[in-house]
C-alpha cells in the first residue's frame, strides 16, 4: 500500500527525465510514506504497529533511495547492556577506525581507514541528540581524501536512534556510486530524511520491545520459564488438527510437594542439569572409552555453562 502510494504520488508530478527531477521527487515521496504509515499505526493496534510498520518503511525507504544511489542499503543495529550488537533490520557491519572528524554544516564528515568494527564504538561518539555522521572509508593506505575521491568511496550515514533521550541503536544508509561525485548538496538533503527516518524508527522499536515484554508476561511461565496454559491454546487453536499433543509429568513430583511443601517443589523446578552424550560408533568401541567420551562431554556441558547438552562425536574405533 505504501509502495503503491508513492508510486501514484511521484507519477503525478511532471515528467522529467533529469537525474535531479528524479531525486526531488523522492525527495517528496519519502515524507508522504511517512504520512501513510502514521495514519496506518491509528488504524491497527499497538502491538502490529512494530512489526508492520517497521517492515513497510524499511521496504519504501530503500526501494526509491536505490534507485537514485546505487548500492544504497539500509540497517538498523541495536546495542545491548554488554556492547554486542544486535541486528534489528537488514543486518550490515561496517569495518572502519576512527580519525579526526571534520564539520561542514550539520553534517559531520569523519575520514576512516579499514580496521576495526564501527557500530559499539558509534554508541559512544555519536552525540546524544539526532545529528548525522557521514563515515568516509578510505582505500588501505589513503590518509588524504579530497572530494573527488568519492567515486571509489565507501560512505554510510549514520545517526543514533533516540526515544525520550535515551539512545536505543544507530541507523546507517550505506552508500557507494560514482554518482557521488556531483551530489554533495543531495547528500545534505539527505541528511534531513535520515534524521526525521531516526525519530519515527526509535518510536517504532521501542513499541517492538514493548510488545516483546507484553507477550513474554502473557505466554511465559515466570518460574520454569516454559510456554504456560494460555500459549498452548493459542497454539492449538491455530493449528486446528495438524498436531499431536504429547503430555508429560515429572515423576513422583507430587510426593515431593506434598512431603516437602510447595516452596521446595518450586525450588526444585528452578533446578538445571548437564548432560554429556556418547556413543560407540562400532561394535568393537569399548565400554570405558565410551564411559570416557561422555564424562569429557560433561565437563564441556559445565565448563560451557552448564543447563545444556554436549555431544562428543570422536571416532571410538581402535585399528
Amino acid at each position: 500500500m505504501l509502495i503503491l502510494a508513492a508510486s501514484l504520488f511521484i507519477s503525478s508530478m511532471p515528467e522529467d527525465n533529469s537525474f535531479s527531477s528524479t531525486y526531488n521527487k523522492v525527495l517528496f515521496a519519502v515524507p508522504v510514506l511517512f504520512v501513510i504509515a502514521a495514519f496506518l499505526a491509528f488504524r491497527i493496534s499497538q502491538t502490529e504497529v512494530a512489526i508492520i510498520t517497521i517492515s513497510f518503511l524499511l521496504m519504501s525507504l530503500t526501494t526509491p533511495l536505490s534507485q537514485i544511489l546505487s548500492g544504497t542499503g539500509i540497517s538498523i543495529e541495536l546495542l545491548n547492556d554488554f556492547f554486542r550488537i544486535l541486528p534489528f533490520a537488514s543486518a550490515a557491519s561496517l569495518s572502519v577506525i576512527f580519525l579526526l572528524p571534520k564539520r561542514i554544516g550539520h553534517l559531520s564528515i569523519i575520514p576512516l581507514k579499514v580496521g576495526v568494527i564501527l557500530l559499539p564504538l558509534l554508541f559512544f561518539f555519536v552525540p546524544d541528540k539526532i545529528e548525522t555522521v557521514l563515515l568516509l572509508n578510505i582505500a588501505a593506505g589513503n590518509t588524504e581524501v579530497p572530494w573527488s575521491g568519492f567515486a571509489a568511496a565507501f560512505l554510510p550515514l549514520i545517526a543514533p536512534l533516540l526515544y525520550k533521550d535515551r539512545r536505543v541503536g544507530a541507523f546507517s544508509a550505506a552508500i557507494s556510486s560514482a554518482l557521488l561525485l556531483f551530489m554533495f548538496p543531495q547528500l545534505l538533503s539527505l541528511d534531513g530524511i535520515l534524521v526525521e527516518t531516526c525519530y519515527l524508527f526509535a518510536g517504532i522499536i521501542m513499541l517492538h520491545s514493548l510488545y516483546r515484554v507484553y507477550w513474554e508476561n502473557s505466554y511465559i511461565d515466570e518460574l520454569t520459564g516454559l510456554y504456560n496454559r494460555r500459549a498452548l491454546d493459542e497454539k492449538m487453536r491455530r493449528l486446528s488438527s495438524r498436531y499431536v499433543l504429547a503430555m508429560i509429568d515429572i515423576d513422583h513430583f507430587k510426593k515431593f510437594n506434598d512431603s516437602y511443601g510447595h516452596d521446595e517443589g518450586d525450588n526444585v523446578l528452578r533446578l538445571t542439569v548437564s548432560v554429556g552424550l556418547a556413543e560407540p560408533g562400532h561394535a568393537r568401541a569399548e565400554s570405558q572409552e565410551v564411559l570416557k567420551k561422555a564424562d569429557n562431554a560433561l565437563y564441556s556441558a559445565k565448563k560451557n555453562g552448564r543447563n545444556r547438552v554436549e555431544i562428543s562425536r570422536g571416532n571410538f574405533f581402535k585399528g
